[in-house]
């Protein structure tokens, strides 16, 4: 499970800060259309930058993180929760190799719970948006049908 120190926080123009077992990262993220994928680059920032940064931030998730690596590739579930820490949305990702758009099983932990498998182009389901617990319940409801 992820140790966070602040939850991972979103900056206006999209970059995502993080403070995670006392290393803080920046990380951008862009889907490049005509190649189908998602470029992510996260780098280590000093602590001055971060610290600089924070009161910048206009969204933060707070979430729990479980972790799990198998033949699919490595994967995380996270749970996320409002500011009482009462829990919304679940979303279980798994880190596919390049040219790979779906994993060939899916952990058997997590298969009896899924309920909405995601295109890597769906950028509904990105953590940012979900940070909005009025946007997860409604979304939930659209792929649920209830």
């Amino acid at each position: 499970m992820d140790a966070l120190r602040n939850p991972p926080s979103y900056l206006e123009d999209g970059p995502r800060i993080r403070d995670q077992d006392g290393v803080a990262t920046f990380t951008y993220k862009r889907m490049v259309a005509s190649a189908r994928e998602l470029v992510e680059i996260e780098t280590e920032i000093s602590r001055e930058d971060f610290d600089m940064l924070w009161p910048e931030c206009v969204t933060g998730l707070h979430k729990t993180r479980y972790a799990k690596r198998d033949d699919a590739g490595d994967w995380v579930v996270d749970f996320l929760r409002d500011g009482a820490g009462a829990l919304y949305f679940v979303l279980a990702e798994v880190e596919l190799p390049r040219g790979v758009e779906a994993p060939s099983v899916i952990a058997p932990e997590i298969a009896p719970f899924v309920v909405h498998a995601v295109a890597a182009t769906d950028s509904r389901f990105t953590n940012k948006r979900l940070t909005d617990v009025a946007y997860a319940s409604e979304l939930y409801r659209e792929i649920t049908g209830g």
